[in-house]
């Protein structure tokens, strides 16, 4: 049975939904807000409060990396979804959460169906990592039907999530 969607008065509790993605074949997802909602902050505190979770920070990496940086305007969702994969597996973490690349959506344009597509199939091969795509609300992201196999949306809109609380 699907999970009920959120409603005004129902938050997602995403660690629930997060340890529920290990057993997914495909265990990308995506929460994206408003500017200025505090996606950043959600993310980095979820990376906090989770042992196996990392915070990747795509614009620092890049900006930090020369290599990456000389060829950031040819980077495509394949090379997004490498650098994540790559990156969990060298922590050896269960949990990455991208953020800050931004400007490449709009590097890629107004299609982002080869984003998409490395969402909806995003196998982690190499690594049992759950990969977390944290960006700015586009308009057709409303539309992407990506679900688990019990039926949960994996687009996540960040004002319907449950307010993290460090314990």
């Amino acid at each position: 049975m699907p999970a009920a969607e959120p409603t005004d008065t129902t938050h997602l509790d995403i660690r629930p939904f997060l340890d529920a993605m290990r057993g997914e074949r495909y265990r990308a997802f995506v929460i994206h807000g408003r500017p200025l909602v505090g996606k950043t902050t959600f993310a980095r505190r979820l990376a906090r409060l989770r042992a196996d979770a990392i915070y990747l920070d795509v614009l620092d990496l890049v900006a930090s990396n020369r290599e990456q940086a000389a060829t950031v305007d040819r980077m495509d969702a394949g090379d997004l979804r490498d650098l994540a994969l790559a990156q969990a597996e060298q922590v050896r973490a269960r949990l990455v959460l991208v953020d800050e690349f931004d400007f490449l959506v709009h590097v890629w344009g107004d299609d982002l169906t080869a984003f998409q597509d490395m969402i909806r199939t995003l196998p982690s091969t190499r690594t049992e990592a759950a990969v977390g795509f944290v960006m700015q609300t586009q308009p057709s992201l409303e539309e992407w039907r990506l679900v688990t196999s019990v039926g949960q949306s994996r687009v996540l809109r960040l004002e319907q999530l449950q307010e993290l609380r460090e314990s």
